[in-house]
């Protein structure tokens, strides 16, 4: 009999931290999933880590050549046996309740294909609390809050229906940075969501991952938008404010050189290319536009709130 749920992990040389991960796994209140390694052709002894647990519910999959973490995910996909995925990358932490939270939340939720988990970021300097509101959000407001940033998203946050998974063709192999929130919009085409609001996993920010650098994200969101077309045609103020907002971040933590460097960028692309005399009128309609999704999520987690408040005072 196929396990009720899915877990995968794609890894690269990162034994150093994998041990971490999966011990958090095996430490599950649901004993009923399977739990697929996908090793990226480390070098490391990622091998021999996996293989010490000796645990029947541990499928390792090692890829001959190193092909990047959304090939990765893509073949730990087609390769499960459960009708739902989470994902959790090799230096993240699942806390014990986040698989019955998860499955609980499908349950609970039939139509949804979708879940968007809430949890802590650590890195070296601090710790946050990434909350995302309770609500059911449909695919148009989905997409929304995708293109603001209104959401708290990683790979590890998304819990996903396996054949909705693979009916948007998985993960884009060629993208290497912002690859859950092209997922994610992919997914937001056809489906909505139910982000949760309790925290149940960690993130760890860790110093070899892509998205530590604060160089390369301006041509990250160019290869974002070249593959979101739609992004860049409806919500234009909202990347040139992106942009704009990633500048002014790097000014005010003195990275003027990498700001400088970013801006040169900014003017290489298309979509993410901004006029001298758009800049105060992009960054004010951009922030604008966020604050008016932001808005439309609070009424969707009351809406929520209500519906199962009602649901409860049902005889």
């Amino acid at each position: 009999m196929a396990p009720v749920i899915s877990i995968i992990t794609p890894t690269y040389n990162r034994s150093r931290v994998l041990g971490r991960a999966i011990e958090s796994v095996l430490s599950q209140t649901v004993d009923d999933f399977e739990y697929i390694v996908v090793d990226d052709a480390s070098t490391d002894d990622t091998a021999d880590l996996v293989r010490s647990f000796n645990d029947k519910r541990i499928r390792f999959i090692q890829l001959e050549k190193n092909s990047g973490a959304n090939r990765a995910r893509n073949t730990g996909i087609n390769a499960a046996s459960a009708p739902t995925l989470a994902f959790l990358d090799s230096d993240d932490v699942f806390q014990p309740d986040r698989l019955a939270n998860t499955l609980d939340a499908f349950a609970k939720n039939p139509k949804v294909n979708l879940v968007i988990n809430s949890f802590v970021s650590v890195s070296k300097a601090r710790q946050s609390d990434c909350t995302n509101l309770e609500a059911i959000l449909s695919p148009a407001l989905l997409w929304q809050a995708l293109v603001t940033y209104n959401l708290f998203i990683s790979s590890s946050a998304i819990n996903v229906r396996r054949q909705t998974a693979l009916d948007v063709g998985g993960f884009s192999e060629g993208l290497n940075r912002m690859q859950d929130r092209d997922f994610l919009l992919k997914l937001a085409s056809h489906h909505g969501a139910l982000t949760v609001a309790q925290i149940d996993w960690i993130k760890y920010e860790s110093d070899d991952s892509i998205s530590a650098s604060h160089r390369g994200y301006v041509r990250a969101l160019a290869e974002l938008m070249a593959l979101n077309p739609t992004v860049a045609a409806k919500e234009r103020a909202t990347v040139r404010y992106h942009v704009l907002r990633r500048m002014l971040k790097l000014l005010a933590r003195r990275r003027i050189d990498i700001a400088l460097s970013e801006l040169l960028e900014s003017r290489l692309h298309e979509d993410t290319r901004i006029p001298f005399h758009a800049m105060i009128a992009s960054y004010k309609g951009g922030k604008q536009r966020r604050r008016a999704v932001r808005q439309a999520l609070i009424r969707a987690a009351r809406d929520y709130a209500d519906k199962h408040l009602r649901e409860d005072q049902t005889p």
